[in-house]
């Protein structure tokens, strides 16, 4: 990812997408929280130079985090960082001023422990309390849950672990569908890919719709479909405890 310091001041951005996740807009620059970042411009130097970035804790207040860069170039042209996991979408600028430029943080879901109507987990980055919804569905029809502020209490609650900002969690509506989908100021977690479809049939037994796929469980199965990576890309099934639980 690159973005363009010209001397004391961030100018513009050059092509620049967070590696998961979908923007809200393509024309300003995007990142994950924990991505590493190149800053391009003139004049940068160890000894002094620092960037400045708007952050949010995990009960909605607003803080500012300056960052000493990882590396600069030894000519002052460029300088590489990690946006931290506590980063909003953001002005990003120099310490030493200028009036910088949007960098959108957007969400990613890595692991969901719950679901349908109770108390659910969800992990990931880029969450930020009190301006942050949940969509239980493919699409903007789907049951949403928005937070209504800082308190445990008000629809959505955010708390650190690992890293800040790292765990949701929230009682999903009973009428809730995967996939579970984090928005925020910067963006939405997942993308357009999709599984086009599966090459499947149960080894055992017959499937109640023949024209679908089935499986046995503890098959291997074959999703076709685009976009995939070994990097990000996780698949998440609907299931039961034995009680019935889903």
């Amino acid at each position: 990812m690159l973005v363009t310091i010209d001397g004391d001041a961030l100018n513009g951005v050059d092509a620049a997408s967070a590696l998961s996740g979908t923007p809200h807009n393509q024309d300003p620059a995007s990142a994950n929280t924990i991505q590493s970042v190149t800053f391009q411009g003139a004049g940068f130097t160890e000894s002094s130079t620092k960037v400045v970035l708007e952050s949010m804790n995990r009960s909605g207040v607003p803080y500012i985090t300056t960052i000493t860069p990882d590396t600069i170039a030894h000519d002052g042209s460029s300088l590489t960082l990690l946006i931290p996991s506590e980063s909003s979408t953001v002005i990003a600028t120099l310490l030493s001023g200028g009036s910088g430029q949007l960098l959108q943080i957007v969400p990613t879901v890595t692991a969901i422990d719950g679901g349908r109507g109770q108390l659910t987990q969800i992990w990931g980055s880029g969450f930020t309390e009190r301006k942050i919804s949940l969509q239980f569905g493919p699409d903007s029809a789907s049951p949403t849950v928005t937070d209504g502020g800082p308190a445990p209490d008000d629809g959505i609650d955010a708390f650190d672990w690992s890293f800040a900002n790292q765990r949701l969690e929230v009682v999903v509506p009973n009428n809730a569908q995967l996939p579970y989908r984090v928005i925020t100021e910067g963006g939405i977690s997942g993308n357009d890919d999709d599984i086009a479809s599966f090459t499947a049939t149960a080894t055992c037994g017959s499937a109640a719709v023949s024209t679908s796929a089935s499986a046995n469980v503890e098959q291997t199965i074959t999703l076709n479909g685009g976009g995939f990576s070994p990097d990000t890309t996780k698949l998440t099934f609907e299931a039961n405890w034995i009680d019935g639980v889903p």
